[in-house]
């Protein structure tokens, strides 16, 4: 098959996984309508390091245990080092004792605005079945540990007397319909697919029941 990612001949975004497009594309607008460009921003748990072709005016270093070694509870960072921290479906691959001290790490080196996008408890459902079909290990981290409560995570920023707005990111029957075909679908024709629904259906596909959540918070 095809490499239709290789950065050599340049990354059309919308050819990625309906899922990643999904979350790149709603946190890096909420960037750029903070600020056009010049960011320097710190995207933890960012594995290859995607969100720098949504985010081209800004500069991106990716913190991802797997990629670069650094753990996201720990990071290596003075205070408000970055304009900007972003963490986009991580919370829920980190054990639920360290996810407090996970966000207040995202906090800590971010100077203005920090993004942090989770899955909801309203997918626990439906991301067990698909499970029990698919033995998908990044779902299996997720039945391990539980999905983020994003009730506890308004507290926990209301407590700390932060500013927030959320945002609604991913309808979930059209998740569980996209994550099923990518599972069982053709594989050769699947970037051509993942291109169709990013490109007409992104943008209506932000209802509830909803699969993922977007905090922007403000310092």
């Amino acid at each position: 098959m095809q490499n239709w990612f290789s950065i050599d001949e340049g990354l059309d975004e919308t050819l990625l996984s309906f899922d990643e497009y999904q979350r790149l594309k709603m946190v890096s607008d909420l960037i750029n309508n903070f600020k056009k460009s010049g960011l320097k921003i710190l995207d933890v748990g960012g594995g290859v390091g995607n969100l720098e072709h949504f985010a081209p005016e800004h500069r991106v270093v990716v913190a991802d245990k797997m990629t670069t070694g650094i753990d996201g509870t720990d990071l290596p960072y003075p205070d408000r080092d970055f304009d900007v921290s972003v963490s986009i479906d991580t919370l829920e691959h980190i054990p639920s004792k360290e996810r407090k001290r996970f966000i207040e790490e995202l906090i800590r080196v971010a100077k203005d605005r920090i993004y942090l996008a989770i899955p909801t408890k309203e997918a626990e459902e439906v991301e067990r079945f698909i499970y029990e079909l698919t033995k998908d290990p990044y779902l299996e981290e997720h039945i391990r540990h539980g999905l983020p409560d994003t009730k506890e995570v308004e507290s926990y920023l209301q407590d700390r007397g932060l500013e927030y707005h959320t945002y609604k990111n991913g309808y979930l029957g059209s998740w569980f319909g996209m994550l099923l075909l990518r599972h069982f679908g053709p594989k050769d024709t699947l970037p051509f697919i993942n291109r169709f629904f990013n490109r007409s259906f992104y943008e209506y596909d932000h209802s509830y029941p909803v699969y993922r959540i977007v905090f922007e918070i403000i310092k």
